[in-house]
């Protein structure tokens, strides 16, 4: 009679032995959880370094983009600069080679009005001579 049942106590080791599979069922899945939680947090972590990194070499690209179109627009801010000192000079050269052309043509106009009046000079003293002969 050693081995007699207490009445109400196979039941009792039924439920003990329910909540332990329960427990470890409950621990299973919260180490899945767990594990899950986990890996979804190293996969935010991984993107947000991949962002990260995107948004560093994304900066250093625009950075140097950016410098190139400073040092471009310098370059042709002295290109401006230089173009109109060029047309400047090329006025002032203008405006003196008309002021030369103006003054050759007042002396052609001088020298042919005294060449007109030497040779009317020279007529008036060739007809005198033959006059005089």
């Amino acid at each position: 009679m050693a081995s007699k049942v207490e009445p109400g106590s196979e039941p009792v080791a039924k439920q003990a032995l329910a909540q332990k599979r329960n427990v470890r069922d409950l621990n299973t899945r919260l180490e899945m959880y767990v594990r899950a939680q986990n890996d979804k947090t190293r996969q935010v972590n991984q993107l947000k370094e991949y962002i990260a990194r995107i948004e560093l070499e994304n900066r250093k690209k625009l950075e140097q983009q950016k410098l190139r179109y400073d040092d471009e627009a310098e370059r042709l801010r002295k290109s401006i600069e230089n173009l109109g000192y060029d047309t400047k000079v090329t006025h002032q050269e203008l405006d003196q080679a008309n002021i030369a052309k103006k003054e050759f043509e007042d002396r052609l106009i001088s020298s042919e009005s005294r060449n007109a009046a030497l040779s009317s000079q020279v007529e008036n003293l060739s007809i005198d001579l033959k006059r005089n002969q």
